[in-house]
């Protein structure tokens, strides 16, 4: 968790992803929809300590969109409620973990890649038609330790969509899994 805390702050604050970074400013509202690994807080925790130490007169609020379990279908369903509603300026999308990860459990409820890569697609459409946000998507990070087990190959998919999401879409890529 520490090295994807890590990585997400240096890529909002740093400009690593394929496009310039925003300058932050007064006021900015950044909203990070997820699952759990968004909800737990580990990255908004550390960004506002970042943002508080390096940019404390500009009053930056992080709003935590994230809940545990959630996968791309019902990401979707609460996007207007939780990211739109709430006026953004920058916003990540953290999703993808959970759509793989459950399709190996029985039940089988994971999202299959054209379901996953069509709302993904959707809910960046959604964003850019009705916000002015600067967009990071993030692709999925890791399922468990072994990088070559059945969840992790199987997630290598879902990851490329992310990333081709995000080239068609023009949007901020946070390669979370490269």
């Amino acid at each position: 968790m520490k090295k994807i805390t890590t990585t997400l702050l240096l890529a909002l604050l740093c400009a690593t992803s394929v496009l310039a970074a925003p300058r932050l400013k007064a006021g900015d509202r950044i909203v990070t929809l997820g699952d759990s690994i968004t909800q737990a807080g580990g990255y908004q925790a550390l960004m506002q300590k970042v943002l508080a130490r390096f940019y404390p007169d500009l009053g930056i609020e992080i709003v935590n969109a994230g809940i545990s379990g959630h996968k791309a279908p019902d990401m979707a369903a609460r996007l207007q409620r939780d990211v739109i509603d709430k006026k953004p300026t920058i916003m990540t999308v953290s999703c993808g973990v959970n759509d793989v990860w459950h399709g190996f459990s029985i039940p089988h409820r994971g999202v299959n890649l054209e379901t996953y890569t069509r709302l993904m697609t959707q809910m960046v459409q959604q964003l850019k038609a009705n916000t002015s946000a600067a967009i990071y998507l993030l692709t999925p990070t890791v399922i468990h330790e072994n990088l070559q087990g059945p969840e992790n190959l199987k997630l290598e998919a879902y990851c490329q969509a992310v990333r081709e999401i995000a080239r068609q879409e023009n949007v901020h890529l946070v390669d979370l899994n490269a």
